[in-house]
């Protein structure tokens, strides 16, 4: 099974998050999304799935702004760190 947990860090303010996804569908749409906006992506493996924890840096509020939407599409389970 593939782990799916991501540790998001916004540079703007330096908050950083721990998501676990339900499934991995919501995962790989998170997982497109934040490839598709430019954000930094870490720990993704095209042939086999990410093997540990992903790391995404995000690096401007606008991005943020706009994940919140696909969250509360998605509705993830949030896990604080």
């Amino acid at each position: 099974m593939r782990n799916l947990q991501m540790l998001i860090y916004t540079a703007v303010n330096g908050v950083q998050s721990t998501i676990t996804w339900r499934d991995e569908k919501d995962y790989d749409a998170a997982t497109r999304f934040f490839s598709g906006v430019g954000a930094i992506v870490t720990g993704v493996y095209d042939n086999n799935g990410p093997t540990g924890g992903v790391f995404v840096y995000v690096n401007d509020q606008q991005k943020m702004d706009a994940f919140s939407k696909l969250l509360k599409s998605l509705a993830p389970t949030i896990e604080p760190s």
